[in-house]
């Protein structure tokens, strides 16, 4: 016998009318040249946020942000604790400036991890996180304005103020798409700090995936 060939046929255009069930079959989705269609029709956050897998923190007040790696932190701090089950996948961090800078700060992510975590919450976002999905509900991550951290690391970058004295200074407001290259396992933590003084508004979003 030869040899057999099979194929996967799809379908151009939107194979489907209307809104599909769990586990309901459709055509593969291909263009006018027979090519197959892999982007989502949605934003590349939704499927998370519809699930209930997103999660938001951000500052409620003006908070002056920790100096360069101090341990005893201030600003905006997201940790998963010892045992949540669960890792905590970083989406975007951004920051805001809420005050003219005497200096020249350059904002950065820094993170660490002990097996314990973050132990010492010294004050809690009252908030703390919230779901994308905008219905109350909060995740298993702890988000404090003070804090003491251990073993803590730049990360990256996030913005660079070149003015002093005045607003809006140039990359007053930044936010950067990490895209999921953070993960932070039970026990590890991630936050926003400054080089040199700085206050401001910091906002962190990140997706919580099951271990097992």
């Amino acid at each position: 016998m030869g040899d057999t060939q099979e194929f996967t046929y799809g379908k151009v255009g939107n194979p489907t009318a209307g809104r599909l069930g769990a586990g309901a079959r459709t055509p593969i989705r291909l263009g006018q040249q027979g090519e197959m269609i892999t982007g989502s029709s949605h934003g590349k956050y939704y499927e998370a946020a519809k699930a209930g897998r997103l999660f938001y923190a951000a500052n409620k007040a003006l908070k002056a942000f920790t100096v360069g790696l101090a341990t005893t932190y201030t600003g905006l701090c997201v940790s998963n604790p010892a045992g949540s089950g669960v890792d905590l996948v970083i989406q975007r961090v951004g920051f805001g400036h809420g005050a003219a800078p005497t200096t020249l700060p350059v904002i950065a992510i820094i993170g660490g991890h002990t097996a314990a975590g973050v132990v010492t919450h010294t004050t809690p976002l009252t908030a703390g996180a919230r779901s994308c999905k905008l219905d109350g509900l909060g995740g298993k991550a702890l988000v404090d304005e003070a804090c003491t951290i251990v073993s803590p690391l730049y990360i990256m970058p996030l913005m660079s103020s070149p003015a002093t004295g005045t607003l809006p200074v140039g990359g007053a407001l930044s936010m950067v798409d990490v895209d999921g290259s953070l993960v932070v396992p039970p026990g590890g933590w991630v936050a926003t700090a400054a080089n040199t003084v700085a206050t401001g508004f910091s906002g962190i979003l990140w997706e919580e995936i099951p271990i097992s």
